[in-house]
């Protein structure tokens, strides 16, 4: 392998090294993005599912609040005489204004009478035992039983008659209301949420349109959703166990988050639900932005170690050049006509050489009288002559002043001879510019 072969090499080796390292660093660098920004979009997945638990947590406790100041003022002595029609008028107001769809009180048989003048037999509802032990509470969704209407939800807190409890007062609301405010826009109106159980059956779920009906959010996968990589499927049992955390599925095969936490509430929880391209918009972007950084990287690299490669082939050109090629004539120096010369003897050892040292006779003369211009043009001249009676392995340099150096083959004496009285002949057909007589002769 040459010298200039193994330079070329070597540079693509460099080339590729460099590439490769680059490339690596920046698919480092992607990973450590792509990693530090998929904690980001869990942390802020968790932290609207806060915001939403905080909001759920908020109306039901409200809601509560307002039950346990209509059960306190019941107690009162304002209340403790006053008629059965006063009573309800006063719950009709309560009612209107938080937006229940009736009000009541249920004995402690469990026997309801309604603001609606309905009486009916609530014993068997826990969210009446639960208010009967003293513990104010929300139901979880069930079908309204007086009416036959949609779902409901129904608070109840207990009415204490000076330590004992003597009822529970009742308000249901519309899971249609409870739904609408949980109805808020998130993730530019892309996000959505769903309040469960603790093992998935539907307690309300936000007005979106990419909002699904269903009694269990788990029976749906296989179905209209697929798992993702697992974290569905784990989601149900950290679920049963009260954790918290981010899964991912396919809802028509467009990827989702979905972000749960257990609510203060039962046993409920919220589902924050966004699609996937919303939240890692950001991260697709910075990748996509690292690859084509990456890309404009590489090919820098290249075109600048290109560019070098060029450039030092170029230099060493012009090295080569200057050190192998004469000046003046364009002919091979003394140290390239060394180096070829060992070359052709070597590779040719069969053939016969004749190494043949020529100069012009009274050349310093003829540089007074012609200058010193003239002088290279016969010198040119004389390469010329030589360079066109060159056969294969044959070679010639001007080494200095007016000296040639001449490698020729030959199979007599003759040939030698013939070879340079041929080229004094050439040289003596020289015309000069000037008007001067001058017997050129080659020894």
């Amino acid at each position: 392998m040459t010298k200039r072969k193994k330079t070329i090499l070597i540079s693509i080796i460099i080339v590729l090294a460099i590439v490769l390292v680059v490339l690596f660093l920046m698919l480092f660098y992607s990973s450590t993005v792509k990693t530090t920004l998929d904690d980001q979009v869990t942390s802020y997945l968790k932290e609207m599912t806060a915001q939403e638990a905080a909001l759920v947590e908020t109306k039901v406790s409200g809601d509560l609040s307002t039950l346990e100041a209509v059960a306190s003022a019941l107690s009162s002595a304002e209340f403790s005489s006053a008629d059965t029609a006063s009573v309800f008028a006063m719950m009709s107001e309560v009612q209107k204004e938080n937006d229940f769809k009736r009000m009541g009180l249920i004995t402690p048989d469990g026997m309801a009478s309604t603001s609606d003048g309905i009486e009916a037999d609530f014993s068997s509802r826990d969210y009446f035992h639960k208010a009967l032990r003293g513990i104010p509470n929300i139901s979880d969704t069930m079908r309204d039983m007086l009416d036959e209407g949609g779902p409901i939800n129904v608070y109840a807190v207990p009415v204490y008659n000076g330590s004992q409890i003597s009822s529970v007062l009742f308000a249901t609301q519309s899971t249609d209301v409870f739904e609408d405010k949980m109805s808020i826009s998130t993730f530019d109106g892309q996000g959505y949420s769903y309040v469960v159980q603790s093992d998935g059956t539907r307690i309300a779920r936000s007005k979106h349109e990419n909002s699904v009906s269903f009694d269990n959010i788990f029976a749906l996968m296989g179905n209209i959703l697929e798992e993702s990589d697992g974290s569905f499927s784990a989601m149900r049992e950290n679920m049963l166990r009260g954790e918290s955390g981010v899964a991912h599925y396919y809802k028509y095969d467009v990827p989702y988050y979905v972000s749960y936490a257990p609510l203060d509430v039962n046993d409920w929880y919220i589902l924050s639900i966004v699609p996937a391209s919303v939240v890692t918009a950001k991260s697709s972007y910075l990748i996509t932005l690292n690859g084509w950084v990456t890309a404009l990287i590489v090919a820098t690299v290249i075109l600048l170690l290109a560019y070098i490669m060029v450039s030092q082939s170029r230099a060493r050109k012009k090295l080569e050049d200057i050190a192998f090629t004469d000046e003046i004539t364009g002919s091979l120096s003394w140290l390239k006509f060394r180096e070829d010369c060992k070359d052709i003897l070597h590779k040719n050892p069969d053939e016969k050489f004749a190494f043949i040292n020529l100069d012009i006779d009274k050349f310093k003369i003829f540089n007074q009288l012609y200058d010193y211009d003239s002088g290279n043009l016969l010198l040119q001249h004389i390469a010329a002559i030589l360079k066109d009676d060159m056969h294969e392995h044959e070679i010639y340099s001007h080494v200095g002043a007016d000296e040639f150096n001449v490698l020729i083959t030959y199979y007599s004496q003759s040939d030698i001879v013939g070879r340079v009285m041929k080229w004094n002949e050439s040289i003596r057909e020289y015309e000069f510019t000037r008007d001067r007589n001058y017997n050129l002769l080659l020894s």
